[in-house]
């Protein structure tokens, strides 16, 4: 087993990468895709298990077709080995026709999201963003990625809570020490208002989109 100290393992796939056939699924996987009808629902469905696979393999050192992913009760995905749950904590995201899989040692908080840069209403800004929050989209160079990476550190953190979106974007409070984006992972954090209490992350850009990491206890990421 690849050694799991410290870190966050990721791992990024594209659409194309997926076969076209699935024997690469398990029956149970097989079933769950058979109740999805919409076409980019099915491939997005398809794209994220692929990745998580993928990703697995390279962490636990076996070949994928001994892992499924399943749904937790809460929505969140649980990694399976031989049909059991590999003890790794796990986040998926998808955008664009790329996902991302994010694993790390069993116990950690863990949440990831994938966002394509591009431009929000003034609407969903005032809905999403606190006053502090779009203080500092403005000031930064480029509106759309600012607006995008406090977005989609929320969305990680929802994940990593547990609780989805039954939490108030208000209660979540995006700080980002420099709003300017590239390829290397930069530090970001994020605190439950109004205690205060929080989660630390990383974000990084890439072909047009913002990817975003948050755990608890911090790890660093490390690319599979």
């Amino acid at each position: 087993m690849t050694a799991l100290h410290a870190v966050i393992h990721w791992l990024e796939a594209v659409a194309g990468d997926v076969p076209a056939d699935d024997h690469w699924l398990s029956a149970a996987e097989r079933r769950t895709l058979a109740r999805l009808h919409v076409p980019k629902r099915r491939a997005d469905w398809r794209l994220g298990r692929w990745t998580a696979k993928h990703a697995g393999a390279a962490v636990l050192g076996v070949a994928p077709e001994r892992l499924a992913v399943r749904a937790l009760e809460s929505g969140a995905p649980e990694l399976l080995l031989d049909d059991r749950p590999a003890r790794l904590a796990m986040s998926l995201s998808h955008s664009g026709g790329r996902a991302v899989c994010a694993l790390a040692p069993g116990g950690t908080a863990l949440g990831c999201d994938l966002e394509t840069i591009e431009a929000r209403s003034g609407a969903f800004e005032a809905d999403h963003l606190t006053a502090e929050e779009r203080e500092v989209v403005e000031r930064g160079a480029d509106h759309d990625l600012g607006v995008t990476l406090v977005w989609s550190a929320k969305e990680s953190a929802a994940k990593a809570i547990g609780e989805g979106w039954r939490l108030d974007p208000y209660d979540l409070v995006v700080r980002v020490p420099v709003l300017s984006g590239d390829t290397e992972w930069r530090p970001l954090r994020v605190e439950t208002a109004p205690e205060g209490e929080g989660m630390s992350g990383w974000w990084r850009v890439e072909g047009g989109q913002v990817r975003t990491m948050v755990s608890a206890p911090t790890l660093a990421p490390a690319a599979l």
